[in-house]
């Protein structure tokens, strides 16, 4: 399904099947896809699911996990495709089909409500599991929390015993602009093939703050004064606490970082948390780390480090290209940009289309 987590898609295929253990999925799973079921359960399961729903891999781990959003921001020589064997850590976080025996998971209870008659089963979305995400985008109300999920539980199941958050926090999100960008940031960072470098967030937000906040004493770039001057409420206190402690308050913290560490990526909600509070509108701050990224290392660096070329809609991204997307932002049509460097349009419109789904959908959702 459109957003869903791998792990709900599982849970179905176990419960229409009416199977209750991994190595009985394990094996319909297998027999599916030609592979035996010791192969199954020793191979990377997510992997196995790509090849079952004919995704590429990388397409896989971008649309059905958690990965681009927990590794969207990397030190350059990290920087290479959602799944690679080459970021052993995070590549295991996200390829165990079950995991621990339970977990925290979010929903929104009107999706579960549409879903229901219209699918006859719910499904866990993966836009709703960001950290810092309280409300959904489409019904604008705020999610549960439902703890100690089963791999087998479906948000039906547990919505009854699920936590709604606290309305001060959802109300204050929804009404805030920067929350709301916050949001849309970790959307869009979320659906990305592979991670932004840390040297071209840097240069993104570096450039933004000297316009916003002009740092005429010359002291260390800090944007915590300019986040709490913005988003200071509820939401900032329940997810970042930390802003709020007495030794932070004159010392760097984790999200001034985002402005200065090149060597050590932070976590996503922080490089999230700055762009949506220095730019008006998430169009351009993604619009412009997407350029820097064309313009500088980023995607080129990548296929040079990587056995694991970045994979976008099926396209591999490699040296041409790069190029040809490179030839599309100077002004060249699509037929030219992909003539001039031996490619064919329609791999280039496939690329464009993968790119642009997202906002796609985003768009949709607003009409309807």
């Amino acid at each position: 399904m459109p957003d869903e987590l791998a792990r709900g898609y599982l849970a179905r295929a176990s419960l229409f099947n009416r199977l209750n253990t991994p190595e009985a999925i394990c094996a319909l799973v297998a027999s599916a896809v030609e592979v035996s079921s010791d192969a199954a359960m020793e191979r990377p399961f997510v992997e196995v699911l790509a090849k079952l729903t004919e995704m590429t891999p990388g397409a896989f781990y971008t649309e059905h996990t958690l990965a681009p959003f927990q590794r969207a921001v990397r030190p350059a020589h990290e920087c290479v495709a959602h799944g690679c064997d080459q970021d052993v850590p995070e590549r295991m976080a996200h390829v165990r089909a079950f995991g621990r025996s339970s977990v925290q998971i979010q929903l929104c209870p009107q999706c579960v409500k549409e879903d229901i008659p219209y699918w006859g089963f719910s499904y866990w979305r993966k836009s709703h599991q960001f950290r810092g995400v309280v409300f959904c985008s489409k019904h604008e109300v705020g999610l549960h929390v439902a703890n100690d999920t089963k791999w087998t539980s479906l948000p039906e199941h547990v919505i009854h015993q699920s936590t709604p958050f606290d309305e001060k926090v959802v109300a204050d999100a929804l009404r805030n602009p920067v929350i709301r960008r916050y949001e849309e940031i970790c959307a869009t960072l979320a659906s990305n093939a592979y991670p932004a470098s840390t040297k071209t967030l840097i240069h993104v937000i570096r450039q933004r703050m000297e316009r916003v906040c002009p740092n005429e004493r010359r002291e260390p770039l800090r944007i915590t004064p300019l986040v709490l001057s913005k988003v200071d409420g509820p939401w900032l206190q329940h997810f970042f606490p930390q802003l709020y402690r007495p030794n932070m308050v004159s010392r760097m913290n984790s999200l001034d970082r985002t402005v200065i560490s090149e060597d050590v990526a932070y976590a996503t909600p922080y490089y999230a948390l700055a762009l949506a509070s220095l730019f008006e509108s998430t169009d351009e701050a993604v619009s412009l780390i997407a350029h820097s990224s064309l313009d500088g290392v980023d995607v080129t660096e990548q296929v040079k480090k990587s056995n694991c070329q970045p994979d976008i809609g099926g396209v591999v991204v490699d040296h041409s290209v790069a190029a040809a997307v490179q030839d599309l932002i100077s002004g060249a049509s699509i037929v030219d940009a992909a003539q001039a460097q031996g490619l064919q349009p329609a791999t280039l419109e496939a690329l464009l289309l993968a790119v642009a789904q997202p906002h796609l959908k985003q768009l949709l959702a607003s009409v309807h």
